[in-house]
C-alpha cells in the first residue's frame, strides 16, 4: 500500500471507525500469516489476529506517523500480543505442523516431490520454533513476511545492524541443526 494512501486512510479511520475496514482488509493476511508462522496453530492465530486488530482499532487515535510505518506498528502489536499470550499460558509454541496444509494427492514424481517439500517446510518451521524468540521473530519477519531490516528494527525495537546480526546468528544456528539432518541440507539459506 502506498504510504500516502495509508496516511489518508489512517486519518479517516481516526475520525470514523468505518474507514478502518480498508486498512484491516489490506493488513489482515499479513498479520494472520505472521501469527500463523509463529504460533503454528490456525485457531490460535485467528484469535490472536482478532486481538491485534481490536487493540489497533482501540489505539488508533494514539497512532502517530513519526517515521514508524503503520505496518510496523501492527506487527509490533502482533508480536507483543503473541508474547503476552505465551507468558499467560506459559506455553512454548513449537509445533507448527498445522501451519502447512497436506499436499494434495497427485500421481507420479510430482507427488513425491510435493510431499518432500511439505516435510522440509515442517522441519524448517520446527527448527525455527526451537530457536530463541528474538531469532524466531526476525526470521519470520524477514523471510516469511519479507520485511526490510529497517521495518524489522522498528517492530522489535533495535537497530538495523542488530537485526542483521540476529538474522545471521539465527541462520548459523539453523545450519548447525540442519547438519545433523543431512536429508534437509539441500535447502539454501
Amino acid at each position: 500500500m502506498d504510504r500516502e494512501l495509508e496516511r489518508q486512510l489512517i486519518k479517516k479511520a481516526q475520525e470514523n471507525v468505518a474507514a478502518f475496514e480498508e486498512l484491516y482488509n489490506h493488513y489482515l493476511p499479513k498479520i494472520y500469516g505472521f501469527l500463523l508462522n509463529r504460533a503454528g496453530q490456525k485457531e490460535l492465530a485467528e484469535d490472536l489476529t482478532s486481538e491485534v486488530f481490536a487493540k489497533a482499532l482501540a489505539n488508533l487515535g494514539k497512532y502517530d506517523d513519526r517515521g514508524v510505518s503503520f505496518a510496523a506498528w501492527l506487527f509490533k502489536i502482533a508480536r507483543n500480543t503473541l508474547i503476552d499470550y505465551t507468558r499467560k499460558k506459559k506455553e512454548i509454541l513449537t509445533d507448527a505442523v498445522e501451519a502447512y496444509e497436506p499436499a494434495q494427492i497427485e500421481t507420479g514424481k510430482k507427488a513425491v516431490s510435493s510431499l518432500e517439500d511439505d516435510e522440509r517446510k515442517v522441519f524448517i518451521r520446527k527448527t525455527i520454533n526451537n530457536l530463541p524468540e528474538k531469532y524466531q521473530t526476525v526470521l519470520s519477519l524477514k523471510f516469511f513476511e519479507e520485511l526490510s531490516n529497517d521495518e524489522i528494527a522498528e517492530i522489535v525495537g533495535c537497530g538495523k545492524g542488530a537485526v542483521a546480526v540476529r538474522v545471521h546468528r539465527a541462520l548459523r544456528l539453523m545450519r548447525k541443526h540442519l547438519i545433523g539432518n543431512p536429508e534437509f541440507l539441500e535447502i539454501n539459506f
